[in-house]
């Protein structure tokens, strides 16, 4: 194979992995949660006992 390189290297400008704590962006107290999530959330709790109770009726038949 043979490969061709044109042009200068370019160096993308990446953030620093590491922070220190005073740069850190901590998020908020979550009062600005979507309603969407809650509903979403809501959801998979209703789908999971919906699953939870169709498998005890199968063990119990």
């Amino acid at each position: 194979r043979l490969l061709v390189w044109a042009g200068e290297e370019v160096k993308p400008e990446l953030r620093p992995v590491v922070l220190k704590a005073s740069e850190y962006a901590h998020p908020s107290s979550g009062s600005d949660v979507s309603p969407v999530m809650w509903v979403i959330a809501g959801a998979l709790v209703v789908i999971a006992l919906l699953l939870g109770v169709l498998v005890m009726k199968r063990r119990t038949s």
